[in-house]
């Protein structure tokens, strides 16, 4: 978990993190990987009374294709709630990577 104070270089405010990460790596074959990751934290701002709670959880598939090309396929669900109007939303993602070393 983490617990932090980040203060602002403008205005004199701060805010407060605090949360958890979990993450989970399975190899299913000498070139093949499962990762899970999740993380909830809330972020609190004193000075504007603004809480929010984040939370996100990700599911990917990773390949080792050839000594120097890989590929990765990434599922993403993130959202964020808060206690001021307009700042809440939900993202749903898929993203497809691939890496080629030189």
């Amino acid at each position: 978990g983490f617990n932090l104070r980040r203060d602002f270089q403008q205005g004199g405010s701060y805010d407060r993190q605090t949360g958890v990460f979990a993450g989970w790596n399975w190899r299913l074959t000498p070139v093949t990987s499962f990762n899970l990751n999740g993380n909830v934290s809330r972020i609190e701002v004193p000075t504007s009374n603004r809480v929010d709670d984040f939370w996100a959880v990700s599911a990917g598939l990773n390949r080792q294709f050839q000594p120097k090309l890989s590929g990765s396929v990434i599922a993403r669900h993130q959202a964020r709630s808060s206690n001021q109007s307009g700042n809440d939303y939900t993202e749903n993602s898929i993203t497809a990577l691939v890496n080629m070393s030189f």
